[in-house]
């Protein structure tokens, strides 16, 4: 080789060039291996780390921010405990700690939004009566110190601890305690006209609080006597017989009697509509598949298609709770209501969802004797094409560009 590179070489004078060469290497490598051990015996970083290993001086460094950050909250947490306490002194005191918090030099600015945002929130552990409107009002007119961007745009400003928003959850959290203390005043004969009038003018935590204290009496039967004259007197109400509190009532109710009153419930959401069908959506888990689907059945019968649905998609999304026969029978009976022009696409939408091809097949044989052929056929083809395309990946559905 050496011959070729170096045509003027001889073969002796290649020789003796090849072993100075390697003899060369040699030399060099062993200067580099010297070099690198005493290099890495001088200088602690040089030594090859494993990957994804954190160097002792990172990991003391990420432990004293732990430390730090946990003696900030406990800080703040120590503040925060000792305004509550002022606020038994009257509001001066406190007023004077939270006006010493909003200037403190000694903490940033997030530290101090932060540390009012926690006393804010801190101020659910009182009654509201406790609390002096002055501190109220101060915290609700408070200037932030520190913002953030918004995650959908950089030029809006957020505070990077909300006072106004804490103070506001705070203020539903009374509401709603309130409700939960008015539901039970709300039994006593000589107070229910007072306190239903309360929870139409209430706001909407009260509300919800007085609500929900309602539906945990309901399962104690010794209340149960109480909640239906409760029921009975909203009922005779202007707005009763379909009023959210009416329909909460009775759902709670039946379901501790064990059986839903179809009539009853039934009145109450042809009533209601629009509020009645939320309500039963937030209790649906409450109820069995097949009381969903007889109360859905009873509106067909009434041919209110609205309610019809509505009552059938919930009693579908239970489908999967009925034995082999239950789903047998309801699946015939909506069968037959594809033949009902105004019904018929209701029934034939949830279909959909519960029927197999072989069914479908059946059917279509069936429908060859029918009256209403035409319009069998029609909707149980389009039951087939839906399943189709339900089946199909969204990228094969789309026509090609």
């Amino acid at each position: 080789m050496l011959r070729h590179c170096f045509p003027g070489f001889s073969l002796l004078s290649s020789a003796t060039a090849l072993f100075l060469i390697l003899c060369g290497n040699a030399v060099w490598a062993h200067s580099d291996i010297s070099a690198a051990g005493s290099q890495s015996s001088a200088t602690p970083f040089s030594a090859p780390q494993q990957y994804g290993q954190l160097h002792p001086q990172a990991i003391a460094s990420d432990a004293q921010q732990q430390q730090a950050a946990y003696a900030h909250r406990q800080q703040r947490r120590q503040w925060v405990d000792a305004t509550l306490a002022s606020t038994q002194q009257g509001a001066t005191a406190t007023l004077q700690r939270l006006e010493a918090m909003a200037r403190d030099d000694q903490a940033n600015p997030t530290e101090r939004d932060m540390a009012l945002q926690q006393f804010a929130t801190s101020l659910r552990q009182l009654r509201p009566e406790q609390v002096d409107e002055q501190i109220l009002r101060w915290l609700a007119r408070y200037q932030h110190q520190s913002w953030r961007s918004h995650e959908e745009s950089e030029q809006l400003k957020m505070p990077v601890a909300d006072v106004q928003a804490a103070l506001t959850g705070t203020r539903n959290e009374w509401q709603y305690r309130a409700g939960q203390d008015s539901a039970w005043q709300l039994l006593n004969e000589q107070s229910t006209r007072q306190q239903l009038a309360r929870y139409h003018r209430g706001s909407i935590s009260f509300q919800r609080g007085l609500e929900n204290q309602l539906v945990s009496m309901a399962q104690d039967h010794t209340q149960l006597a109480n909640l239906e004259r409760l029921w009975q007197f909203n009922r005779q109400q202007s707005d009763g017989i379909g009023s959210r509190l009416n329909g909460i009532l009775a759902l709670n109710i039946d379901h501790a009697n064990g059986a839903m009153d179809l009539p009853k419930f039934r009145a109450w959401l042809e009533h209601s509509q629009h509020n009645g069908l939320q309500i039963m959506r937030q209790q649906a888990e409450q109820w069995p598949a097949n009381t969903w689907f007889d109360l859905s059945f009873a509106f067909a019968q009434a041919q209110q298609a609205h309610l019809f649905g509505n009552t059938l998609a919930l009693a579908v999304e239970r489908w999967a709770d009925l034995d082999a026969d239950q789903q047998s029978q309801y699946r015939q009976q909506l069968y037959h209501y594809l033949g009902d022009r105004q019904l018929g696409s209701v029934a034939a939408l949830q279909l959909v969802h519960i029927t197999d091809a072989k069914t479908i097949a059946r059917w279509q044989e069936q429908a060859q004797q029918s009256p209403q052929q035409a319009l069998l056929q029609q909707r149980l083809a389009l039951i087939a094409q839906r399943q189709a395309a339900l089946a199909t990946p969204l990228a094969a559905q789309e026509s090609p560009r």
